[in-house]
């Protein structure tokens, strides 16, 4: 690794002559082997002379690399160079590994003499008058200065270590979210399961940088779990014995949702094979249940040969995974009953029910906000979604959001864009943030060779009650209507659709939250809607409708909405998906 991996020339530069600036003394970076990176800021003339020799030029870069393989070997005091002044090297170091170094210095600690400069200008071949004007113009270096400009010299290496170190930590991390991510695509659209849970399996335990991960998945009948993917174990140790759920305490509390953290394996009494771990060199373990809307899926085990604790950051990763394995495994098992039974209107209805499982069956409660939400899909599988999610502080996240196309693909792509979203808000704060994050996903998920390239729109605010306010985000999505006191505010800040370009750009904005205040989003299947006069029903009609109903509950105005809509239709046939939330807030 280099210096400039991490941090670019133009940022050196303004370092660099911020402390020159600061100190009134030279000051360079070098790379490991003290060869200069960018151009030394305020060299003297005596420098500048002795180095324009080439046996000066090389004496400097061999005194500069003595000292950068010397620095930050207990040399505590600035050391003399070949010129006769002095200089101090301190090492700039990543994880144990040095980038390059930063040198500050050309004075002498006291005047050089008219023989040290004859024998410095015959060593050089330098005019001896010509550099002895240059050395009388030299500064002289006391004690006091050289101790505080090395004491703030060590404190500027730490602080460029600490900006390389958090630039190297943001590419991990992006590594392997952009891995994760990549991986839950290739879940959501898969029809080889088993081949890709063995490489789910093997990348992650690449990712993590684990010893050795397992799949199980759980046989509803026998209660028993079954590998179905694995990576990094011994034959032996795959012969161990099986395990059922009744019997495992581990898979058992990591079935009730929440992550089960194994420090010791060979020790902890929850373990079922501990002997057998301890030959295997497994030291730390980590279970992660599979869940479907609460619905026990299998197991994912990762274990460590060294004792390690799993950030959040991890956990929250592979909590995602998880998530998108189970509704992978669960979609896979619809896939292969269908098959069997050779029945696909008993393949739909299976895939429709599986999917309005990810519909909240109720609203949320919370005190001054009703809530109601319609869904009502086109085909037995659909592409529209909606979702509350509880956040921390009592605060509520609502997403509406409608993906391109109908079918099989649009609800594969639903349940990996719900999974995503619900993976980011976990641990990013900034609804814009999450909106990008989301984007750069979906943009990573998307199939090159597809025909017609595949887009979300979505809508996602959080509301905080305590403060009466919503933050939101609007990603390409019809825009939700805010009636309050007879006007209609249109929330729509925030950017483009989601899946078209991963270098788009996303805002988001505040609303105060008032009593009486009605909140409607809606998918475009309700304002594309038409009659047999090819009229389409309107955002006008929604605001009328809401309008005429405004003082009732949050459910009413959603059923009168679509009611009204229905009215207006008449026996047409429904094109598209539609999707109803309704907000009403009150004291």
């Amino acid at each position: 690794m280099k210096l400039t991996d991490f941090i670019d020339r133009k940022a050196l530069r303004e370092i660099q002559e911020g402390f020159s600036g600061a100190t009134n003394v030279a000051v360079s970076f070098r790379d490991r082997q003290g060869k200069l990176i960018i151009p030394p800021s305020r060299p003297g003339e005596f420098c500048k002379l002795v180095q324009s020799t080439p046996a000066g030029a090389k004496a400097c870069v061999a005194s500069n690399r003595a000292a950068a393989k010397t620095a930050g070997l207990g040399h505590r005091r600035a050391r003399k160079c070949h010129a006769g002044l002095y200089q101090y090297t301190v090492p700039i170091e990543l994880d144990g590994e040095r980038l390059g170094t930063i040198t500050m210095g050309d004075r002498p600690r006291k005047p050089l003499s008219k023989k040290q400069v004859g024998e410095i200008a015959e060593q050089y071949g330098l005019k001896a008058e010509e550099l002895g004007k240059a050395a009388e113009a030299l500064l002289l270096w006391s004690d006091e200065q050289m101790d505080n400009c090395i004491r703030l010299l060590s404190v500027l290496s730490n602080n460029v270590a600490r900006i390389c170190y958090q630039e190297y930590v943001l590419r991990e991390r992006l590594g392997e979210l952009g891995a994760m991510y990549d991986l839950t695509g290739q879940l959501s659209g898969t029809q080889d399961l088993e081949q890709t849970l063995k490489k789910l399996a093997k990348s992650i335990v690449e990712i993590t940088k684990s010893k050795a991960c397992s799949l199980r998945i759980l046989d509803r009948q026998s209660k028993e779990l079954q590998i179905k993917a694995r990576y990094g174990f011994s034959k032996k140790y795959l012969t161990k014995g099986s395990v059922t759920l009744s019997e495992s305490q581990i898979d058992s509390a990591a079935l009730s949702g929440e992550p089960v953290y194994i420090a010791e394996m060979a020790s902890d009494p929850r373990v079922l094979y501990r002997q057998e771990a301890r030959a295997e060199g497994l030291a730390s373990g980590l279970a992660l249940g599979m869940m479907y809307k609460g619905q026990a899926v299998g197991v994912i085990h990762l274990y460590t040969a060294k004792r390690k604790e799993f950030g959040r950051f991890e956990l929250g990763l592979l909590q995602a995974v998880a998530s998108t394995a189970a509704a992978a495994i669960e979609n896979a098992r619809l896939y292969s009953d269908s098959l069997q039974a050779k029945e696909m209107e008993r393949q739909v209805r299976l895939a429709t029910a599986v999917q309005m499982q990810m519909i909240p069956a109720k609203a949320p409660e919370r005190a001054g906000l009703d809530l109601a939400g319609i869904y009502v899909p086109c085909l037995g599988l659909a592409g529209d979604f909606y979702d509350y999610i509880d956040l921390p502080g009592g605060n509520l996240g609502i997403a509406v959001a409608d993906v391109s196309g109908k079918g099989v693909a649009a609800s594969l792509r639903m349940a990996s864009t719900r999974a995503t979203l619900r993976a980011q808000v976990g641990k990013v704060f900034e609804i814009s943030e999450v909106m990008q994050n989301v984007n750069e996903a979906f943009c990573r998920d998307v199939d090159p060779e597809d025909m017609v390239t595949p887009f979300v729109s979505m809508f996602y605010g959080v509301v905080d009650m305590g403060n009466r306010r919503m933050t939101y985000a609007n990603a390409g999505h019809e825009p939700p209507l805010l009636l309050r006191e007879g006007k209609v505010v249109h929330l729509g800040e925030g950017g483009p659709v989601l899946g078209i370009d991963l270098a788009s750009t996303y805002y988001q904005d505040v609303v105060e939250l008032q009593d009486g205040d009605v909140l409607v989003i809606c998918t475009d299947g309700l304002i594309e809607a038409m009659n047999f006069q090819a009229e389409q029903f309107g955002s006008k009609r929604v605001l009328a409708a809401a309008r005429a109903k405004v003082k009732d509950s949050a459910e009413h105005i959603a059923k009168h909405i679509l009611w009204e809509m229905r009215r207006f239709t008449g026996l047409t046939e429904r094109m598209d998906d539609i999707t109803i939330v309704v907000a009403k807030i009150g004291e």
